[in-house]
């Protein structure tokens, strides 16, 4: 189990004491979830760098984003 915590100290005024708010979440399935798209990301990037063709992409205003090592 992966977890996210977060404390928040709240102290109102000039008084001595304090509100304490802690939070813990868990977060393994976001973290499957990002390496999964890693692996995923590494896998498209592997094959379209290894392929003989020019592969590329562009923005709708025609700014390109993406060129593989044919390039």
């Amino acid at each position: 189990m992966i977890v996210a915590a977060r404390m928040v100290m709240h102290r109102a005024g000039l008084s001595r004491s304090a509100t304490v708010l802690e939070t813990v979440a868990d977060v393994s399935a976001q973290h499957r979830t990002a390496v999964a798209l890693a692996r995923s990301e590494a896998q498209f990037r592997a094959l379209v760098d290894l392929m003989p063709q020019i592969a590329f992409s562009t923005q709708p205003d025609g700014h390109l984003d993406f060129l593989n090592s044919r390039w």
